[in-house]
């Protein structure tokens, strides 16, 4: 499994609390902890403070946000939502693809429920 660094502007998903599975952007690294937003239900004006242990951090950067936070320029909740959108969207789709070919068998394998379904169509029942 790849680590990756705490990184201002760096995507992570939050693995403990009641925001579990939650998606954000690291706006500011302090230690052990960083501080993280969202844009709506965690505005930057009022990021979440969690410890890094408790995030998975993706392989997804902002670079504009990472930009703006190092020079201390106003980053706008607008800003991360939309940066939230775009990596939710690219993940959806990476899961979508994975899904794919796992149906069609990817690299010649039948996929296990299309096995399954083949089984149960070439065996029949003896009739009584």
């Amino acid at each position: 499994m790849e680590q990756y660094t705490v990184e201002l502007g760096r995507a992570a998903i939050s693995r403990m609390g009641r925001d579990k599975g939650s998606l954000y952007i690291v706006c500011a690294v302090d230690g052990d902890f960083v501080l993280v937003a969202d844009g709506s239900k965690r505005p930057l004006e009022k990021p979440k403070r969690k410890r890094i242990k408790h995030l998975k951090l993706l392989p997804d950067l902002s670079q504009t946000l990472s930009e703006k936070f190092r020079e201390g320029k106003k980053v706008h909740d607008a800003e991360l939502k939309s940066c939230i959108k775009k990596i939710e969207a690219g993940r959806q789709t990476e899961a979508e693809n994975k899904e794919a070919a796992e149906e069609t068998g990817q690299n010649g394998k039948i996929a296990e429920k299309d096995h399954k379904t083949w089984q149960k169509a070439t065996i029949s029942k003896p009739k009584a």
